[in-house]
């Protein structure tokens, strides 16, 4: 999976690092960015469904609007993420299954 395309933020106040009187931050809609962030990502996924072991994941990377690490404007800037989980498949005795897992 891939996508591009522009992003408009929308904000509210907060307050940068958790500190001083709310604001919003620059860079987005209400700040006057109404032609938005480039967000670019490419992204992708694995599924062995459980029999009776089964294990899945998901990991992105791409560049897109994000928080600068003062917390007072939204950038681009370089983006990635994702999570593995595994999970087992339980069969009870009533004719249902149990499917416990661990993110």
């Amino acid at each position: 999976m891939s996508y591009t395309g522009k992003y408009t933020v929308l904000s509210s106040p907060i307050s940068p690092s958790g500190i001083g009187p709310p604001q919003r931050p620059a860079g987005a809609l209400e700040t006057g960015n109404a032609a938005g962030i480039l967000d670019q990502r490419i992204g992708g996924t694995f599924i062995w469904y459980p029999q009776p072991l089964g294990f899945q994941a998901e990991w992105n990377v791409g560049r897109g609007p994000s928080l600068n690490d003062a917390q007072t404007e939204v950038i681009d800037r370089p983006l990635k993420g994702g999570y593995a989980m595994t999970m087992l498949r339980w069969e009870d005795p009533w004719g249902g299954d149990l499917l416990p897992f661990v993110r």
